[in-house]
Order: structure tokens, then C-alpha cells, then sequence
């Protein structure tokens, strides 16, 4: 072969060379981007987790709230109650007494 002919090849070499590597350049960068979005997805799903527990825990300390709430206002009805009826009593002791 002559020295043109050894020029060619190599110049087709280096070409296609060139194109291989932007093919697998391609394919790499495809791979790390490609990561990249399933790393941000799955940090979004556990930030969406984590909000729920939250949404959670407030939602239980408002039921265990409005569950004291309740035993309080029964508390105090009976309370209140009972004082009337001590009340009633001592003012029908005072009736009576008279």
C-alpha cells in the first residue's frame, strides 16, 4: 500500500475512533444523568414520607387533645353537678332549719 492509502486508514481510524467515543460519552453521560433523576426522585419520595409522618403526629396530638378535652368537660359537668346539688341540699337544709 502505498503512503496515501496508510494516510486514508488512519484518518478513518482516528474518525472512527472520534465517533465511537462521543457514542460512549453519550452512553456514560446517559448513565450518570440517568442516576442522577432516580436519586432526586428517591429523595422526593422520603421528603414526602417524612411529611406525612408529620401530618401524622400533629394529627394524632390534635385527637389525644380533643380526647382530654372530652374527659375534662365530663369532669367538670359532674362537678358542676354535684355542687348544684350540694348547693340545692344546703339550701333545703337552710329552708328546713328555719
Amino acid at each position: 500500500m502505498s503512503w496515501k492509502a496508510w494516510l486514508i486508514v488512519a484518518v478513518l481510524l482516528v474518525v472512527l475512533g472520534i465517533v465511537l467515543g462521543g457514542v460512549y460519552a453519550g452512553l456514560i453521560a446517559s448513565a450518570i444523568g440517568g442516576a442522577a433523576v432516580q436519586r432526586a426522585r428517591r429523595r422526593e419520595r422520603e421528603h414526602i414520607k417524612q411529611q406525612q409522618e408529620v401530618k401524622k403526629q400533629k394529627i394524632t396530638k390534635i385527637e389525644q387533645i380533643n380526647r382530654d378535652l372530652k374527659m375534662e368537660t365530663k369532669v367538670l359537668q359532674h362537678k358542676t353537678n354535684a355542687d348544684l346539688k350540694r348547693d340545692v341540699l344546703k339550701d333545703a337544709g337552710d329552708i328546713l332549719g328555719e
